[in-house]
């Protein structure tokens, strides 16, 4: 990615590539679907990403008890953000991990 944007910036015409997905190269109509083998590995990142977003729920109560009110905005803004990725973060895993029992 970072060579492609070099290349742009310096107006270096090169011919685009497309990298086949999942090994289709060659493969006719549907027969691609049954090789996503893909899975999103478990890791702790998304339990920081939790603490830091629960974290930042008790920020927001100490902010209010506190009547720091023009912190509110800035702390709403990582409290949603942590949160939200964690969680997604959280559900996609245990998604994939539950396909993979389903195909088993």
């Amino acid at each position: 990615n970072c060579k492609a944007v070099l290349e742009a910036l310096l107006y270096i015409r090169t011919s685009f590539v497309r990298t086949p997905k999942y090994n289709v190269v060659g493969l006719k109509n549907d027969e691609w679907k049954s090789k996503k083998n893909y899975h999103r590995r478990r890791n702790y990142l998304p339990l920081f990403e939790m603490g830091f977003g629960l974290w930042f729920t008790f920020s927001v109560i100490v902010a209010v008890i506190m009547k720091a009110y023009l912190a509110l905005p800035f702390l709403f803004l990582f409290q949603f953000g942590f949160l939200y990725t964690s969680l997604l973060s959280l559900f996609q895993t245990g998604a994939s991990l539950d396909t993979r029992k389903a195909q088993s």
